[in-house]
C-alpha cells in the first residue's frame, strides 16, 4: 500500500506541474496578442524592404499574408510566431531581443529614442 500511495502522489504532482506549465504558455501568447496587432504583408508599414520570407518556417510571404512585426523590426507569420510563444519563448526567434519589456524598464524602442 505504501508503494501505491507514493505512485498516487507522484501522479498528482505530475498533473499539477503540467497544469501549471499549460497555464504559462497561453498567458504569454495572450499578452503578446494584446500588445501587438497583426498586419498584412506587402502593405506600406509591414512589407517595405523587409525580408521576403518567414525565418521560422522559411516560407516566402505571400501578398496580404497575416504577419506580426516585432519591436526589433523582424516579421514573421502570425501563426509561426504564436507557436513560438506557445513554447514560452519571450524573445524574437531571430535576434533573441525581448518581446515584452518588463514594467520596471522602458521598452526598447523608447530607450533607443531617448539615446538620440
Amino acid at each position: 500500500m505504501i508503494g501505491g500511495e507514493e505512485g498516487g502522489e507522484d501522479a498528482a504532482v505530475a498533473v499539477s506541474v503540467s497544469a501549471a506549465e499549460a497555464e504559462v504558455g497561453p498567458r504569454l501568447a495572450d499578452t503578446f496578442r494584446a500588445r501587438f496587432r497583426p498586419a498584412r504583408f506587402g502593405r506600406r508599414r509591414c512589407g517595405g524592404g523587409a525580408t521576403a520570407d518567414c525565418r521560422v518556417c522559411l516560407v516566402r510571404f505571400e501578398a496580404e499574408a497575416v504577419v506580426n512585426r516585432l519591436p526589433c523590426g523582424h516579421i514573421f507569420h502570425r501563426a509561426c510566431l504564436e507557436t513560438w510563444l506557445d513554447y514560452d519563448h519571450a524573445t524574437c526567434p531571430l535576434c533573441r531581443s525581448r518581446l515584452l519589456a518588463d514594467s520596471s524598464s522602458p521598452p526598447a524602442a523608447a530607450a533607443a529614442l531617448a539615446r538620440t
